[in-house]
Formats: structure tokens, sequence, C-alpha cells
């Protein structure tokens, strides 16, 4: 199911549209996912004269041509092979291959809502914007585990745009991410911190961030859906392979706002080698802010459901934190296997 803000519908019914837009899509291994994806492409409400597709594939092995021999989309597609081995690679040599005015990036594993473009556009027109982001949600699956998820996801989509409003960007997501073609010709992969198997989309925000001001990057009300984890151990690999990148962070907000949220959690864990009643005390104090978060987040973006879970979810969160937080820096990890 495809879920979306309704007002993304008013806002842009009415509008007409002459930018071209280039749509970045790297992939590996996603055979399953790509069908999905490109089905929710066909029902883009966006000129099919104005919009180019790039999917770019960064050595697939499965099948995945074969799962698409049917499918129709009416716009422009560019079929790229990435020459070199690693996400940032392909971006950066789907930005060679794009051609619009600007340019949009969504993962294989997403479902895209008709406006989405629409709506990306719009708040890349105002002059002061040069990159658009926007929040990415889990597809509703049943289940605690599922839940779980869901309200980690949720957070992060909290933190992303209270940080933005607050005029100190600390996160983004590349699979709801946009920008124009000016800063498109100024970014290169020392930008994207090549090395690192993770992290194009907030090393793009913090290059953004740094050269042309917090100003210039807009949040953008329109979710897209993302396939949630198919079990706990994927969900561990994915935190482990997006905590990886922390390390590397020169942006001092996003550096003060790691430390906090990790040595939070860290002095939770460790109180309960001294007295298991100020672990629930201080876990207690911390709930309180986080499911006023938490509850504004999941209701305006259609998830409401996996707050029944919340309160099992702050007995386990900083355990799993911090044990993620370990992982990032004794594991070796790749983008996809």
């Amino acid at each position: 199911m495809i879920t979306h803000p309704i007002m993304a519908v008013a806002r842009t019914s009415g509008e007409t549209f002459s930018e071209r837009v280039s749509l970045i899509i790297p992939f590996k291994n996603e055979a399953n996912h790509l069908p999905v994806l490109l089905a929710s492409l066909k029902v883009l409400a966006y000129p099919s004269e104005l919009l180019e597709v790039i999917l770019i594939d960064d050595h697939s092995t499965d099948s995945y041509l074969e799962k698409l021999e049917s499918v129709d989309i009416p716009f422009k597609v560019k079929w790229l092979k990435a020459s070199n081995t690693g996400k940032k690679q392909a971006v950066q040599e789907a930005l060679d291959h794009a051609s619009g005015d600007l340019v949009l990036f969504t993962d294989a594993d997403c479902i895209i809502s008709p406006e989405w473009i629409c709506e990306m556009v719009l708040g890349l027109r105002d002059k002061k914007c040069k990159m658009t982001i926007g929040p990415v949600v889990y597809s509703e699956k049943t289940g605690l585990s599922n839940a779980l998820y869901q309200l980690d996801f949720l957070a992060l989509i909290g933190f992303t745009e209270a940080s933005l409003y607050a005029g100190r960007p600390t996160m983004a997501n590349a699979a709801n991410m946009g920008f124009n073609s000016e800063f498109r010709k100024n970014i290169q992969i020392s930008d994207l911190r090549g090395e690192i198997p993770s992290g194009d989309d907030v090393f793009i925000l913090h290059h953004l961030k740094s050269t042309q001001g917090s100003e210039a990057i807009q949040f953008v009300s329109t979710s897209i859906e993302t396939a949630a984890p198919n079990s706990f151990l994927e969900f561990i690999r994915q935190r482990v392979r997006w905590g990886s990148k922390a390390s590397a962070y020169k942006d001092l907000d996003t550096q003060i706002l790691s430390w906090l949220i990790f040595l939070t959690n860290l002095i939770i864990v460790a109180s309960l080698l001294f007295n298991w009643k100020l672990t629930l005390l201080l876990i207690a104090l911390k709930a309180i802010p986080d499911f006023l978060l938490l509850r504004t987040v999941a209701y305006r973006w259609k998830r409401s459901k996996s707050l029944r879970y919340f309160l099992l979810s702050s007995l386990i969160y900083p355990f799993y934190l911090v044990l993620t937080a370990i992982l990032c820096q004794t594991t070796k990890v790749r983008w996809k296997d």
C-alpha cells in the first residue's frame, strides 16, 4: 500500500511543470524489488517528456532482467552498468549521464507515491533551495519485530526534520532526496567519501551545509515507502552499515548529536550494573520525550499502530543502540552482498 500525506495532492494540483528531471536509482541484487518500484513509477503524476529514469546496476549477480521483460514505463529509461564497484561510484557515474535540470534519488526497494516528483520539484523551485530531503517509512507489516523496526525508523524521521527546522540539519536518506543541477556539478566522489561503503546521502548533506548553509536545504513532506528488514539480523546489519560512517563525520552538529544519543543510552545500560531500579527510572525519564516525538511522527505518516509496542521498544532500545555502536567500530561492512 502506498501512503503519503493528503496535502501533497492539493499542493500540486493545478501546477504546471517545465523542469527536466533525472531520477537516479542505484541497485544491486534487487530482482525481487525492482518490479514493484517500476510499477509505482508508471503512475507518477509528472509530465512524461520531462522525466528520465536512470537505473544503474552495481554488479548484480541475480537475474533481475528476467523479471523486467513485461515492464512498460512511459518515461525515458537508461539502464547502466557501473564501471567501478560500490554505490557511491555508481551514483557518481549516473550523475555523469543525468541531463535533467533537477536530480532526484530513490532506492530500488522503494515504492514512490504519485505526487512525489511534483513535490520535490516545487521545493527546488525556491531559489535558496539547493537540496530537498524527505521522510522514508517502512511498509506496514504485522508482528512485534516489524513494529520495533518501524519505531526506530520513525525516530530517524523525527530527528531529520527537527534538526533541519532548527537550522542544524544532520541526517538525510538517499531514498528521498534531490538537488538542482548547479549543485550537482560541484559534487565529486571525494565529497561522498567514496572509501566508506555507506553515507552518500549524509555526506552530500554535510557538504552542502558547509558550503552554502542550512537554508539551502528543504524538507519535503511527501514520504517514500521502503521494504522493512526481513529479519532482526538484517535489521542489525543495516543499522551497522549506516552507523559505520559516523566516525568520518566532520559536521559538528552531527558529531554532538551522535555522541549525545550514544552516551545517554550507554549510561542507561551501565546503570544496570549498579541498580536495576535506577535503570528503569532512567528509561522512564527518557521515554517521555521519546513518546512525544514518536507519537507526532507516527500519526503524521500513518504508522500509529506501531505505538502499541512503544514501552517494549523503550526497554530494548538502549541495549540495541549500544550493541550497534560497538559493532559499527568492530565490523567490516559492505553496501550489498
